[in-house]
Protein backbone atom coordinates (compact mmCIF):
# COMPACT_ATOMS: atom_id res chain seq x y z
CA UNK A 1 0.00 0.00 0.00
CA UNK A 2 1.20 3.85 -0.47
CA UNK A 3 0.07 6.59 0.59
CA UNK A 4 -1.57 9.39 -1.63
CA UNK A 5 -0.10 12.51 -2.08
CA UNK A 6 -1.59 15.91 -2.93
CA UNK A 7 -0.90 16.80 -6.84
CA UNK A 8 1.20 19.86 -7.20
CA UNK A 9 2.24 19.92 -10.95
CA UNK A 10 4.00 16.25 -11.31
CA UNK A 11 3.34 12.66 -10.15
CA UNK A 12 4.81 11.83 -7.08
CA UNK A 13 7.18 8.29 -7.31
CA UNK A 14 5.25 5.73 -5.35
CA UNK A 15 6.32 4.78 -2.14
CA UNK A 16 7.09 0.64 -1.89
CA UNK A 17 3.91 -0.99 -0.07
CA UNK A 18 3.91 -1.05 3.62
CA UNK A 19 1.21 -3.51 5.79
CA UNK A 20 -0.55 -1.91 8.68
CA UNK A 21 -2.90 -3.45 11.04
CA UNK A 22 -6.16 -1.75 10.92
CA UNK A 23 -7.31 -1.04 14.53
CA UNK A 24 -11.12 -1.77 15.33
CA UNK A 25 -13.19 0.70 14.68
CA UNK A 26 -15.35 2.41 17.18
CA UNK A 27 -19.07 1.76 16.95
CA UNK A 28 -21.23 4.71 17.45
CA UNK A 29 -24.81 4.60 18.03
CA UNK A 30 -26.88 5.73 15.23
CA UNK A 31 -30.12 7.56 15.44
CA UNK A 32 -32.25 4.66 14.69
CA UNK A 33 -30.53 2.40 17.32
CA UNK A 34 -31.20 4.93 19.49
CA UNK A 35 -35.39 5.14 19.01
CA UNK A 36 -34.89 1.30 19.29
CA UNK A 37 -34.68 0.07 15.74
CA UNK A 38 -31.84 -2.60 14.33
CA UNK A 39 -28.38 -1.16 14.85
CA UNK A 40 -26.20 -0.15 11.94
CA UNK A 41 -23.18 -2.49 11.05
CA UNK A 42 -20.08 -0.85 12.16
CA UNK A 43 -17.84 0.58 9.55
CA UNK A 44 -15.36 -1.39 7.15
CA UNK A 45 -12.31 -1.51 8.02
CA UNK A 46 -11.23 -0.67 4.39
CA UNK A 47 -13.28 2.19 3.81
CA UNK A 48 -12.08 3.69 7.15
CA UNK A 49 -8.36 3.63 5.27
CA UNK A 50 -9.78 5.05 2.67
CA UNK A 51 -10.66 7.76 4.52
CA UNK A 52 -7.22 7.77 6.09
CA UNK A 53 -5.84 8.22 2.67
CA UNK A 54 -4.67 5.10 2.19
CA UNK A 55 -5.20 3.30 -1.56
CA UNK A 56 -5.34 -0.24 -2.32
CA UNK A 57 -3.93 -2.27 -5.17
CA UNK A 58 -7.23 -3.87 -5.34
CA UNK A 59 -10.52 -2.79 -3.62
CA UNK A 60 -14.44 -2.83 -4.38
CA UNK A 61 -15.51 -0.17 -7.07
CA UNK A 62 -17.56 1.40 -4.31
CA UNK A 63 -15.00 2.54 -2.78
CA UNK A 64 -12.98 4.16 -5.86
CA UNK A 65 -16.80 6.16 -6.23
CA UNK A 66 -16.93 7.08 -2.44
CA UNK A 67 -13.41 8.73 -2.81
CA UNK A 68 -14.10 10.02 -6.45
CA UNK A 69 -17.41 11.62 -4.33
CA UNK A 70 -15.46 12.69 -1.76
CA UNK A 71 -12.67 14.45 -4.07
CA UNK A 72 -15.41 16.27 -6.25
CA UNK A 73 -17.28 17.61 -2.94
CA UNK A 74 -13.91 18.90 -1.76
CA UNK A 75 -13.04 20.23 -5.13
CA UNK A 76 -16.17 22.09 -5.41
CA UNK A 77 -16.08 23.51 -1.55
CA UNK A 78 -12.51 24.71 -2.12
CA UNK A 79 -13.91 26.92 -5.31
CA UNK A 80 -16.58 28.37 -3.69
CA UNK A 81 -14.40 29.45 -0.86
CA UNK A 82 -12.35 30.87 -3.55
CA UNK A 83 -15.01 32.45 -5.47
CA UNK A 84 -16.45 34.02 -2.38
CA UNK A 85 -12.80 35.71 -1.49
CA UNK A 86 -12.85 36.70 -4.77
CA UNK A 87 -15.78 38.18 -4.54
CA UNK A 88 -15.29 39.92 -1.29
CA UNK A 89 -12.10 41.69 -2.96
CA UNK A 90 -13.84 42.52 -5.24
CA UNK A 91 -16.70 44.70 -4.16
CA UNK A 92 -13.43 45.97 -1.52
CA UNK A 93 -11.50 47.20 -3.87
CA UNK A 94 -14.87 48.82 -6.17
CA UNK A 95 -16.21 50.56 -2.64
CA UNK A 96 -12.57 51.53 -1.79
CA UNK A 97 -10.84 52.38 -5.53
CA UNK A 98 -12.22 52.96 -8.85
CA UNK A 99 -13.29 56.16 -8.92
CA UNK A 100 -13.41 59.07 -12.14
CA UNK A 101 -12.19 62.13 -12.35
CA UNK A 102 -12.26 64.58 -15.14
CA UNK A 103 -9.58 67.66 -14.91
CA UNK A 104 -10.53 70.82 -16.10
CA UNK A 105 -8.73 73.39 -17.04
CA UNK A 106 -9.10 77.18 -16.06
CA UNK A 107 -11.70 77.34 -18.41
CA UNK A 108 -14.09 74.97 -17.53
CA UNK A 109 -13.07 72.54 -20.20
CA UNK A 110 -12.04 68.67 -19.43
CA UNK A 111 -8.41 67.73 -20.38
CA UNK A 112 -7.98 64.52 -19.21
CA UNK A 113 -9.46 61.74 -17.10
CA UNK A 114 -8.34 59.81 -14.73
CA UNK A 115 -10.08 56.33 -14.42
CA UNK A 116 -9.44 53.30 -12.23
CA UNK A 117 -7.73 55.79 -9.30
CA UNK A 118 -5.80 52.92 -6.57
CA UNK A 119 -4.59 55.07 -3.53
CA UNK A 120 -3.22 51.44 -1.68
CA UNK A 121 -1.70 48.44 -2.04
CA UNK A 122 -1.80 45.62 0.58
CA UNK A 123 1.37 43.94 1.44
CA UNK A 124 1.47 39.99 2.36
CA UNK A 125 4.34 41.09 4.14
CA UNK A 126 3.87 43.91 5.91
CA UNK A 127 0.59 42.89 6.86
CA UNK A 128 -0.58 46.19 5.88
CA UNK A 129 -1.94 48.38 3.27
CA UNK A 130 0.43 50.77 2.56
CA UNK A 131 -0.06 53.91 0.02
CA UNK A 132 0.77 53.46 -3.58
CA UNK A 133 -0.79 55.71 -6.26
CA UNK A 134 -1.84 54.06 -9.44
CA UNK A 135 -4.38 55.35 -12.05
CA UNK A 136 -4.96 55.46 -16.20
CA UNK A 137 -4.77 59.07 -17.65
CA UNK A 138 -6.91 59.73 -21.28
CA UNK A 139 -6.63 62.45 -22.44
CA UNK A 140 -10.03 63.84 -23.64
CA UNK A 141 -9.32 67.08 -24.91
CA UNK A 142 -10.08 66.25 -28.66
CA UNK A 143 -6.20 67.00 -29.43
CA UNK A 144 -2.89 65.67 -29.49
CA UNK A 145 -1.30 67.20 -25.45
CA UNK A 146 2.19 67.93 -25.15
CA UNK A 147 3.49 66.23 -21.69
CA UNK A 148 0.44 67.01 -19.28
CA UNK A 149 1.37 67.98 -15.50
CA UNK A 150 -1.16 67.12 -12.96
CA UNK A 151 -0.49 67.70 -9.63
CA UNK A 152 -1.97 65.23 -7.21
CA UNK A 153 -3.15 66.74 -3.63
CA UNK A 154 -4.51 64.23 -0.60
CA UNK A 155 -5.93 65.79 1.86
CA UNK A 156 -5.80 63.99 5.30
CA UNK A 157 -8.49 64.06 8.24
CA UNK A 158 -6.37 66.44 10.60
CA UNK A 159 -6.52 69.17 7.95
CA UNK A 160 -3.01 68.77 6.46
CA UNK A 161 -2.47 67.60 2.53
CA UNK A 162 0.27 65.37 0.78
CA UNK A 163 1.52 66.80 -3.05
CA UNK A 164 2.86 65.33 -5.55
CA UNK A 165 3.24 65.73 -9.64
CA UNK A 166 2.32 62.98 -12.40
CA UNK A 167 3.30 63.26 -15.99
CA UNK A 168 0.80 62.05 -18.28
CA UNK A 169 3.08 61.82 -21.67
CA UNK A 170 2.99 59.57 -25.36
CA UNK A 171 5.09 56.52 -26.03
CA UNK A 172 8.51 58.74 -24.96
CA UNK A 173 9.12 61.03 -22.76
CA UNK A 174 9.49 63.85 -26.21
CA UNK A 175 6.28 62.75 -27.95
CA UNK A 176 2.75 63.97 -27.66
CA UNK A 177 0.06 62.65 -25.63
CA UNK A 178 -2.60 61.75 -28.61
CA UNK A 179 -5.42 62.16 -28.01
CA UNK A 180 -7.91 58.96 -26.71
CA UNK A 181 -4.51 57.92 -25.76
CA UNK A 182 -4.31 56.22 -21.98
CA UNK A 183 -1.33 56.66 -20.27
CA UNK A 184 -0.67 54.32 -17.27
CA UNK A 185 0.69 57.06 -14.41
CA UNK A 186 2.04 55.30 -10.83
CA UNK A 187 3.98 56.96 -7.63
CA UNK A 188 5.26 55.56 -4.71
CA UNK A 189 6.17 56.84 -1.33
CA UNK A 190 8.84 55.96 1.60
CA UNK A 191 8.23 55.36 5.37
CA UNK A 192 7.11 57.14 6.86
CA UNK A 193 4.24 56.50 4.70
CA UNK A 194 2.43 60.53 4.52
CA UNK A 195 -1.26 58.76 4.27
CA UNK A 196 -2.56 55.79 5.48
CA UNK A 197 -6.36 54.17 4.73
CA UNK A 198 -7.21 56.04 8.31
CA UNK A 199 -5.82 59.20 7.77
CA UNK A 200 -6.88 59.56 4.49
CA UNK A 201 -10.03 61.81 3.75
CA UNK A 202 -10.37 63.01 -0.15
CA UNK A 203 -8.05 63.33 -3.80
CA UNK A 204 -7.73 66.39 -5.64
CA UNK A 205 -6.23 66.59 -9.20
CA UNK A 206 -5.69 70.01 -10.98
CA UNK A 207 -3.89 71.46 -14.41
CA UNK A 208 -0.36 72.82 -13.43
CA UNK A 209 -0.47 76.38 -13.92
CA UNK A 210 2.41 76.07 -16.48
CA UNK A 211 0.48 73.87 -18.78
CA UNK A 212 -1.31 75.44 -22.04
CA UNK A 213 -4.25 73.89 -22.49
CA UNK A 214 -6.18 73.52 -26.72
CA UNK A 215 -8.10 76.38 -25.16
CA UNK A 216 -5.60 78.39 -23.32
CA UNK A 217 -3.23 78.14 -27.07
CA UNK A 218 -6.72 78.50 -28.93
CA UNK A 219 -7.37 82.10 -27.08
CA UNK A 220 -3.31 82.65 -26.99
CA UNK A 221 -3.20 82.32 -30.81
CA UNK A 222 -6.50 84.82 -31.21
CA UNK A 223 -4.43 87.39 -29.00
CA UNK A 224 -1.35 87.15 -30.34
CA UNK A 225 -3.13 87.46 -33.80
CA UNK A 226 -5.40 90.56 -32.87
CA UNK A 227 -2.06 92.43 -31.33
CA UNK A 228 -0.12 91.55 -34.64
CA UNK A 229 -3.23 93.33 -37.06
CA UNK A 230 -3.07 95.96 -34.65
CA UNK A 231 0.71 96.46 -34.84
CA UNK A 232 0.47 96.18 -38.78
CA UNK A 233 -2.23 98.57 -38.62
CA UNK A 234 0.16 100.89 -36.69
CA UNK A 235 2.91 100.52 -39.13
CA UNK A 236 0.71 100.66 -42.26
CA UNK A 237 -0.56 104.04 -40.60
CA UNK A 238 2.81 105.30 -39.77
CA UNK A 239 4.15 104.63 -43.14
CA UNK A 240 0.91 106.59 -44.80
CA UNK A 241 2.15 109.34 -42.51
CA UNK A 242 5.70 109.23 -43.64
CA UNK A 243 4.52 109.19 -47.50
CA UNK A 244 2.73 112.01 -46.87
CA UNK A 245 5.64 114.32 -45.45
CA UNK A 246 7.92 113.17 -48.01
CA UNK A 247 5.37 114.29 -51.07
CA UNK A 248 5.03 117.22 -49.84
CA UNK A 249 9.04 117.85 -49.36
CA UNK A 250 9.78 116.92 -52.59
CA UNK A 251 6.80 118.95 -53.76
CA UNK A 252 8.70 121.50 -51.67
CA UNK A 253 12.25 121.03 -52.77
CA UNK A 254 11.96 119.50 -56.07
CA UNK A 255 12.07 122.97 -58.57
CA UNK A 256 15.27 124.75 -56.10
CA UNK A 257 18.35 123.99 -56.82
CA UNK A 258 21.19 122.16 -53.71
CA UNK A 259 22.36 125.57 -53.10
CA UNK A 260 18.61 127.25 -52.11
CA UNK A 261 18.02 124.51 -49.92
CA UNK A 262 17.64 124.49 -45.76
CA UNK A 263 19.79 122.83 -43.47
CA UNK A 264 16.40 121.32 -42.92
CA UNK A 265 15.11 120.51 -46.11
CA UNK A 266 18.63 118.90 -47.18
CA UNK A 267 18.22 116.15 -44.32
CA UNK A 268 14.93 115.45 -44.90
CA UNK A 269 15.79 115.34 -48.25
CA UNK A 270 18.27 112.37 -47.45
CA UNK A 271 15.71 110.77 -45.06
CA UNK A 272 13.25 110.40 -47.98
CA UNK A 273 15.20 109.06 -50.06
CA UNK A 274 16.80 106.47 -47.46
CA UNK A 275 13.02 105.66 -47.55
CA UNK A 276 13.04 105.30 -51.15
CA UNK A 277 10.12 107.70 -51.03
CA UNK A 278 12.17 110.60 -53.14
CA UNK A 279 10.14 111.14 -55.16
CA UNK A 280 6.94 109.90 -54.42
CA UNK A 281 5.99 106.41 -55.36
Amino acid sequence: MSRCLPMSGYWPTPTPIRRFHLPDLPRRRSTNEAQGAPAEPPAEPLAFAVSQGYTFGHHDPTSKRRMAARSVDGVQGKARFTMRFLLSICVLTGLTFGQTYEVKDRHGIPVVKLSSVKLFRHSDYLKEDFPAFEAAITNVSGQDLHPVPINVTIHLKNGTTTEFLLTAEGVCSECDFRNDATFNATHAFLKPWPYTPETFESIEFSLSNSFLSPEDRRLLAEYQAKKDAELAKEKAEERQKVRAACALIYKNTANKTVGDLTVKEQQQVRDCQALNLYPPR
